[in-house]
């Protein structure tokens, strides 16, 4: 779990687990404000400190905002996985897209 301290009062928490130099990051149900700037520290923790190769997140495919939350991660540098990739976890509810650390 990765905590971000906007202000004295709030928090942004990204749920996240590693596997083979690869970080899989929840997108949470709703976003805060300040997100953006919280999961750029989150990139820059995992090629930083936990040398990463990869990090994924990943989303429910029947979120409203699931074009929203794809845009944005697009700017981003995120594109879309394959979930016939290996190094995608089997979840046929979730939407997984992938940013490259190397």
């Amino acid at each position: 779990m990765f905590h971000h301290k906007l202000t004295p009062t709030r928090t942004v928490r990204w749920k996240a687990a590693m596997f083979n130099r690869q970080l899989y990051v929840e997108i949470p149900k709703i976003l805060p404000e300040g997100s953006k700037e919280s999961f750029v520290q989150v990139l820059e923790y995992a090629e930083e400190k936990l040398e990463c190769t990869n990090v994924f997140i990943c989303f429910l495919k029947n979120r409203v905002d699931r074009g929203c939350i794809m845009r944005t991660f697009m700017f981003l540098g995120f594109a879309t996985v394959s979930p016939n990739l290996p190094a995608v976890l089997a979840q046929s509810d979730y939407m997984l897209m992938g940013y490259s650390l190397d």
